[in-house]
């Protein structure tokens, strides 16, 4: 099956015929326009779908305002049985709805069940991309077999405003130690973007292979033949469910809606969450020796990443409930070539270029609302662990088009014996060689671009 609208082989002897690099890249420019026009031809419809989000839905509100819920989620379980309506952070609204004659309820039809609507967020010392305003509508328990569900919203005085529709697929979901939500894939000229397709089955293998239970997969508007055939791989193995969202928002605005929605899915089914670590960022043991001593064992389980945060919790004498997150430093990786795996590469930088900026695990039952870098709306009382570069760090394979000789001056092969498993793994997987499939993918350019919109790329 092709990868884009060239096949590989097709692409690989018109290289050959091309050598030079101003011909090399004008091939691949006509190669990503031809596939470009096949790919917005086609909406994929799975059966691995949790969620297929139309759009905005919206509510009109008093004093000229209005509230635009981009995601409506109904979660049900232990972690309690509500409706999520999804909002993007309004310092307007949050004002609004702090007069208590402004208070919003909520029901089922024929005002079923109301009650008051639950209000998350904002905080004042965030700016308004980096937060949500969350809403959360009680629920009947008896109702969790439903899959479609209506929200009815009124005012303190009884007075109806409208009504917003819930879908989702039931039975897709089972119970998790550990989950991660996939961002979708774009491109953008930066050369950290720049092969965008060649990170994601590489980073599912590995993820995958440590421990990584469930795969919250996002896409949205068009999604190109590349994306579907990758994704198909790993959702027909019941590893991944896929939530689609058909409007085409800017990329603060996808990771913003991706974080949020994929926290709401994972409530009541995921213990602990990787919300926002991207497809160049591969979390590894800093110290294999210091991380195995957490089980008490001489070695790291190979699926460390399913139990690592109950341990990290025991080790530094805490109870799970007190934990709403674990963070974890990156250092900075020098990209690979199109043909080899990323994991290949043995340079880095002393930091995540310079940035002090972690990545981390949502504990699902203690937050409600992230941001990239940590949890941003979070239950009292509960604390962030900040874990020692010894114990876990993420590789962040990111090189910038400034980066110099110096940039990267320290050997390291950590990741070296799982690229060879993970390599061998690939080429089962999709019965390919494994440099031709990176090169092809490394070569087909996404359907959105990082200043539009998408099918992850990398922040």
């Amino acid at each position: 099956m092709p990868w884009g609208t060239w096949s590989l082989a097709a692409l690989a002897v018109a290289l050959r015929l091309c050598p030079g690099a101003a011909e090399r890249e004008e091939l691949l420019l006509l190669q990503s326009k031809s596939s470009r026009t096949e790919r917005t031809k086609s909406t994929w419809h799975s059966e691995w779908d949790l969620a297929r989000i139309p759009g905005e839905q919206k509510i009109p509100l008093g004093e000229e305002l209005e509230l635009s819920f981009f995601s409506v989620v109904p979660t049900f379980g232990q972690d309690g049985n509500f409706i999520a309506l999804l909002h993007f952070n309004s310092w307007k609204i949050a004002e609004y709805l702090k007069d208590e004659k402004h208070r919003l309820f909520c029901s089922g039809a024929n005002r079923s069940h109301v009650t008051p609507l639950r209000v998350y967020g904002p905080r004042r010392n965030v700016s308004e991309e980096k937060h949500g305003l969350n809403f959360l509508c009680d629920w009947p328990a008896a109702e969790a077999h439903l899959e479609r569900f209506e929200v009815f919203l009124e005012d303190a005085t009884g007075k109806a405003l409208g009504s917003v529709l819930a879908e989702r697929k039931d039975g897709l979901l089972q119970q998790y130690r550990s989950a991660a939500c996939v961002r979708d894939v774009f491109f953008n000229n930066e050369s950290s973007f720049n092969h965008a397709y060649k990170m994601l089955p590489e980073w599912l293998e590995y993820s995958r292979l440590h421990g990584i239970e469930h795969f919250f997969m996002y896409t949205f508007g068009e999604v190109d033949p590349t994306m579907r055939h990758m994704l198909e791989v790993y959702l027909a193995k019941g590893w991944a469910s896929r939530i689609h969202f058909e409007r085409y928002p800017d990329t603060v605005e996808r990771q913003h809606a991706i974080m949020e929605d994929c926290l709401y899915r994972a409530k009541g089914h995921v213990q602990w969450l990787l919300p926002s670590l991207d497809l160049d960022e591969f979390l590894r043991p800093g110290n294999a020796t210091q991380l195995a001593q957490l089980w008490g064992s001489a070695s790291v389980p190979q699926d460390y990443l399913r139990s690592v945060w109950d341990e990290i919790v025991r080790h530094e004498g805490k109870k799970t409930g007190k934990v709403r997150s674990i963070s974890f430093d990156l250092y900075r990786y020098q990209r690979a070539p199109p043909n080899q795996l990323e994991m290949f590469s043995e340079k880095r930088s002393p930091l995540n270029g310079g940035s002090p900026l972690p990545k981390y695990a949502a504990n699902v039952r203690k937050v409600q609302s992230l941001w990239v870098h940590w949890p941003q709306v979070y239950e009292e009382s509960t604390l962030d662990l900040r874990v020692n570069k010894s114990i876990l760090v993420a590789n962040h394979y990111k090189s910038k088009k400034k980066d110099g000789k110096k940039t990267f001056p320290i050997f390291d092969s950590a990741l070296r014996g799982d690229a060879v498993v993970v390599a061998e793994r690939l080429r089962h997987r999709f019965g390919k060689d494994v440099a031709q499939l990176l090169e092809g993918l490394a070569a087909t350019r996404p359907l959105a671009s990082g200043s539009e919109s998408s099918a992850g790329a990398v922040k």
